[in-house]
């Protein structure tokens, strides 16, 4: 009879049913097959012709690489199912990777072909509109220069007056993030003085160019004017402000509680302005914290960029921020920038699970860091990648401020279906 705090003592019963099936020299069946194996190798390198020295010295590594692995063991284990073990391991991880790579030249494919469509319809466009009117069709989409469906909403008169207001609206496009440093303010601020500066450029030559603004709805801390050389007005009221690009800068004021109603009131009074409603392309700088504001003029955007970096925070962020334009019903709207990019970093699984492609993907450079220094614009200053990459998204929303969509009217940008 058991007591309290006794133990049973193991009970072992030779019936042979736990133990290992042994063939020779306890050794298993499969076990035994590789070391056979290893000796036939041994002996096919001795009668291979080799010099004696090299043929014996192949033959005794064959042989003992064929004893290690019938009779070593590992954690219980032997050698032979570790091996079994890793080349499974090495094909399943091979088959994987290929996998990946297949999936990436698709998604590469499916962009290029989309960026190529986009060009070509945007060369058509034009070659029409040197030779007549564009006309609007019932279905599907047509590219009209923004000023030509201008001129054409001048030439209805007072009876077409709602239509071309409609028509004429400015392309609103925000950059946002909930996480701060991201460079949000930097790519506004570079993207918004390029697009000024081309404009100016096409004035020069006789040529109307987009009237871009800027609007800074960092209200807790903004950086906009401070980063094109122009401190932010300490006191109300906001106000447009020209920059030497021929941007005009909507710069905000600090306060503590961007929630105030009187505090929320004047960038509204400033996007509805006349300003604003003159300008072809407004770009805003959107605050990290979502309030009242910020939710209202998100909801006017016709595209939003979600900014993000290549890090572990940055794809949280990126999370947070896609769910976050989601619930507010902006899913058409969205679309990716990737800003301090590095070589080498996949984010092909992160943007399949988001739905969506980064446009432009703007490199990792000191270059920046001095430009924001010294309050110029990196762009501007010349080549180099970042100017490149700048140049490329820039152009991206000049050609989706000249895209209008009939139906509902929505602008789509990327290939967000997420």
């Amino acid at each position: 009879m058991l007591r309290s705090g006794d133990a049973m003592e193991p009970v072992s019963m030779n019936d042979g049913l736990d133990g290992r099936e042994t063939l020779a020299f306890g050794l298993a069946a499969g076990e035994v097959a590789v070391f056979v194996m290893a000796l036939m190798s041994a002996y096919i390198v001795l009668r291979s012709g080799l010099a004696a020295a090299i043929a014996w010295t192949l033959a005794v590594l064959v042989a003992g690489a064929g004893a290690v692995l019938a009779w070593g063991r590992i954690g219980g284990r032997p050698m032979v199912e570790w091996a079994a073990l890793l080349v499974a391991f090495a094909v399943r991880t091979r088959h994987v990777r290929v996998a990946r790579a297949r999936q990436r030249i698709r998604r590469w494919s499916a962009a290029t072909t989309t960026w190529a469509a986009a060009l070509r319809a945007r060369a058509d466009s034009r070659a029409r509109a040197s030779t007549q009117a564009p006309q609007t069709p019932q279905t599907g989409a047509v590219v009209i220069p923004l000023a030509l469906r201008r001129a054409e909403s001048a030439r209805t008169g007072a009876a077409g007056a709602s239509a071309s207001t409609s028509s004429s609206r400015p392309h609103v496009l925000g950059f946002f993030s909930l996480a701060g440093g991201t460079g949000r303010t930097t790519l506004a601020v570079e993207v918004a003085a390029l697009l000024a500066t081309r404009a100016r450029s096409a004035a020069a030559t006789g040529a109307r160019g987009a009237r871009v603004v800027l609007l800074d709805l960092a209200r807790r801390s903004p950086a906009v004017g401070l980063r094109l050389g122009m401190p932010p007005p300490s006191i109300h009221p906001e106000r447009l402000v020209a920059h030497s690009s021929g941007l005009l800068v909507g710069l905000a004021a600090p306060t503590s509680s961007p929630a105030d109603p009187e505090s929320a009131a004047l960038p509204r009074a400033l996007i509805d302005g006349p300003d604003c409603a003159a300008a072809d392309i407004v770009i805003v700088d959107f605050d990290c914290d979502i309030g009242p504001l910020c939710t209202a003029l998100l909801r006017r955007c016709d595209q939003v960029l979600v900014t993000l970096t290549p890090t572990a925070r940055g794809m949280v962020d990126a999370y947070r921020s896609t769910a976050v334009l989601r619930r507010l019903g902006m899913r058409e709207q969205i679309g990716y920038v990737g800003n301090r990019w590095r070589a080498g970093f996949d984010l092909n699984e992160v943007m399949a699970d988001l739905g969506g492609v980064i446009a432009v993907e703007i490199p990792e450079d000191a270059v920046v860091t001095d430009a924001e220094n010294r309050h110029r614009i990196t762009a501007l200053d010349g080549g180099g990648a970042v100017a490149t990459a700048v140049d490329r998204l820039a152009t991206c929303i000049e050609h989706a401020a000249c895209v209008e969509l009939s139906a509902s009217g929505a602008r789509r940008w990327g290939s967000h279906a997420g």
